[in-house]
C-alpha cells in the first residue's frame, strides 16, 4: 500500500524485494547498505531492528540513515487452543502462583518479544522460566507442539 501510494508522487516506478530471512532485519540492511547511494533503494525495517546487534546481526550504527516509521505490528501473547489459560489474567495468577515454572517461547535473549515478556513479569510481578527460540517461528511451533504454555510474537507474525 505504501509504495503504491509511493509511485503516484515519484517520477519512477517502484520495484518492491522482500530480504527475507531475519536477525531482526539484518538481512535487508544489509543488503541495503551494500547498494550505491543513489537514492533508488529504501528500506523498510521493524520497530525491533533495535534489538538486531543484541540477537547477532546488524551492528552498525544508523548515522548514514534517515529512518522513518510507518506502521507497527504490537506483540501479542498466543497460548494454544488446548491451553488451561482462558485470559491474560488467569495466565498471570498462574505464573505468581508458580513463579518461574510456566515456559514461555520468544525470539532469543534481546529480542523485543524478550523485552516484552520481561515487561510483562515487570508490570505484572509474574515471573515465567523463559525459552529462547531462533525466532518467532520455531517459538510459534513449540506452542503448538506443547513445548511450552504460551509465545510472545508481534502480530503480523
Amino acid at each position: 500500500m505504501i509504495m503504491a501510494e509511493m509511485d503516484k508522487h515519484l517520477p519512477v516506478s517502484l520495484n518492491v524485494i522482500n530480504q527475507t530471512g531475519g536477525v531482526v532485519g539484518s538481512n535487508g540492511m544489509v543488503y541495503v547498505a551494500n547498494q550505491p547511494d543513489d537514492g533508488y533503494t529504501l528500506v523498510g525495517l521493524p520497530d525491533s531492528n533495535l534489538t538486531a546487534a543484541v540477537q547477532g546481526g546488524w551492528d552498525k550504527k544508523f548515522d548514514f540513515w534517515y529512518p522513518f516509521v510507518v506502521g507497527g505490528s504490537p506483540d501479542l501473547i498466543s497460548v494454544p487452543a488446548s491451553s488451561p489459560y482462558e485470559s491474560l489474567t488467569d495466565l498471570i495468577e498462574a505464573a505468581k502462583g508458580a513463579p518461574g515454572s510456566i515456559p514461555a517461547a520468544a525470539g532469543g535473549a534481546g529480542s523485543i518479544h524478550h523485552l516484552n515478556l520481561l515487561a510483562l513479569e515487570t508490570g505484572s510481578g509474574a515471573q515465567f522460566k523463559f525459552v529462547p527460540y531462533k525466532g518467532s517461528a520455531p517459538g510459534q511451533e513449540a506452542a503448538i507442539a506443547g513445548e511450552v504454555a504460551l509465545v510472545v510474537t508481534s502480530l503480523a507474525e
